[in-house]
């Protein structure tokens, strides 16, 4: 293998370590506080599913296309009624999310 293709190997596999590592710092930030006694089931569901950041989504949607589920992911997004993950509006976020997870752990099962 020449050197211009090991580092091209490199360079990718930096690429999903910090992908992976995004996702890490993602799933810490996502760990829920305890519960006040004053605070209601609501506020607590609230405060424990935070919206996902487009990056955070890049990251997952970035992961499921490595994983050969490219197709999957352009549908997934055009069910938005958008061809681009950044046209999704910020309100779906969450929604969007939660699909590619499912996506994602489709493949895993």
């Amino acid at each position: 293998m020449s050197q211009m293709k090991k580092a091209l190997v490199v360079a990718e596999d930096l690429e999903r370590v910090a992908g992976s590592i995004r996702d890490l710092v993602a799933a810490l930030h996502s760990v829920p506080e305890p519960v006040k006694p004053n605070e209601t089931k609501a506020e607590v569901e609230a405060k424990s599913d935070p919206q996902p950041t487009l990056e955070e989504l890049r990251a997952l949607l970035r992961t499921l296309a490595e994983q050969g589920k490219t197709a999957d992911v352009k549908a997934l997004i055009q069910t938005f009624g958008v061809e681009r993950l950044t046209d999704v509006p910020k309100d779906q976020f969450a929604a969007l999310h939660t699909q590619a997870k499912a996506l994602a752990a489709k493949g895993d099962a």
